[in-house]
């Protein structure tokens, strides 16, 4: 087991939680890009700072990943897993800017599919619905060894 710390959006974070999971196994096999927030208001009133959240942590925190992981995702004919909502084929009023997040996720992983299957990698999209779920924040003083 490999537990990292990790900031998605931040490419060198990103780059170097690969590198140290390809130095502690050995390879890469799977990617799953399941990091994600959903900042939902209208239009008129958003904070435009949950945009850049969203857009950086949906968007390029998923584009991050597969560019850091693909060097070793080709070489062991990998698989990428991209996770994105079904509001990245159905836009609702709200979630506009949510919803462009995934509707990029979607259109990445369709490209990256084009480009890679070819070489041997899998690319997988999984668009959930809504989900139920409980923020569950670790600590560094709250993990076990």
């Amino acid at each position: 087991m490999l537990a990292l710390d990790l900031d998605v959006t931040d490419e060198a974070s990103v780059r170097a939680a690969v590198a140290a999971t390809v130095d502690r196994f050995g390879g890469l096999d799977v990617l799953v890009n399941n990091a994600g927030v959903m900042l939902n208001g209208p239009v008129a009133s958003a904070d435009t700072a949950d945009w850049r959240r969203m857009v950086e942590t949906n968007l390029l925190g998923s584009m991050y990943a597969v560019h850091a992981a693909l060097p070793h995702l080709l070489e062991r004919r990998g698989t990428v897993v991209q996770v994105s909502s079904t509001s990245g084929r159905t836009a609702t009023a709200t979630a506009g800017a949510y919803a462009a997040t995934k509707f990029g996720v979607n259109a990445f992983a369709e490209a990256l599919r084009q480009e890679v299957t070819a070489q041997g990698v899998r690319v997988v999209l999984v668009e959930p619905g809504f989900v139920a779920v409980n923020e569950l924040l670790i600590r560094p003083t709250d993990q076990t060894q």
